[in-house]
């Protein structure tokens, strides 16, 4: 019966994607996109987290999407401390072996990112070549599981009172920061690098957890800032990319700086290369 149960549960295992947003939501702006484009290539169930939405809930809901609206008091001053809180709030109301995925609003999607579920883990995040940070919160992901809702216990604990001695040490030496009762924006990155730089110790049992960390490095967090289109082109046709994260100024570059057709020249060769992996996945 028990054995029954596992395959019972992992036949019916739903894939899940979460998203917090604080902005307006319209039609082809760049948070639509990036929707668009995880539901092209996925089959995932996706939530959308805010404090303020009112003229996009809507779309969204057109779209398919879940809409969980919360106190904007929750949110201001405390933004980051407020994302992690919502995700374990979202990782506990699902299924046990359900599979979830974190994503920023300004990425878009080129292949199924879940695909990182077939590496062994209960937590995954993503790493960039950076001399002090590499750690990126831009994409995480979590197997349902006691161990991950133990390790987002431990992570919202920590943003709220910082406990976890390399994580205090972190903050008091963050270059910019204002002290340990800060709780808003890089806050979270700061844990995610002590997660980074202790990852092997973790997987080892250092915080009290059996729990199995994963660097997926950037492959589902490929952040385009300072790359050319040859660059980043070719990183998707070779299957080294499966999620651009555009940036703050790298968005602006990709559709405001994008003179005349060069944009839509860029989507087009974005969803072309889409289209043929769908071809080869499901046949025409």
């Amino acid at each position: 019966m028990i054995l029954d149960y596992v395959v019972f549960r992992r036949l019916n295992r739903v894939k899940h994607a979460f998203f917090i947003w604080s902005g307006e939501v319209k039609n082809n702006d760049f948070f639509h996109m990036c929707l668009k484009s995880l539901q092209n290539i996925s089959n995932c169930k996706i939530s959308v987290y805010t404090p303020k939405l009112d003229t996009g809930t809507t779309l969204l809901k057109s779209m398919g999407i879940n809409v969980v609206k919360f106190d904007r008091t929750e949110w201001d001053n405390r933004r980051q401390v407020c994302k992690v809180e919502k995700i374990r709030e979202h990782l506990y109301s699902l299924n046990e072996d359900d599979h979830m995925m974190v994503f920023d609003g300004d990425m878009f999607m080129v292949s199924d990112p879940f695909e990182v579920f077939e590496k062994d883990f209960d937590f995954f995040y993503t790493s960039r070549e950076h001399p002090i940070f590499p750690a990126n919160g831009g994409c995480l992901g979590f197997r349902c599981n006691d161990k991950s809702k133990e390790f987002l216990d431990i992570f919202v604990e920590n943003l709220n009172e910082p406990n976890w001695d390399p994580y205090v040490e972190l903050r008091k030496n963050h270059p910019d920061s204002p002290g340990l009762e800060y709780k808003d924006w890089w806050v979270d990155q700061d844990f995610l690098n002590c997660i980074h730089k202790y990852k092997n110790e973790i997987n080892d049992g250092l915080l009290d957890i059996d729990l199995k960390v994963y660097d997926a490095k950037n492959k589902y967090n490929y952040i385009i800032i300072g790359k050319s289109d040859e660059e980043i082109f070719d990183g998707i046709e070779k299957n080294e990319i499966s999620v651009l994260h555009f940036k703050a100024t790298s968005m602006t570059r990709w559709i405001n700086d994008s003179v005349g057709d060069r944009m839509g020249d860029r989507l087009d060769r974005l969803n072309e290369i889409i289209r043929k992996r769908k071809v080869e996945q499901y046949g025409s």
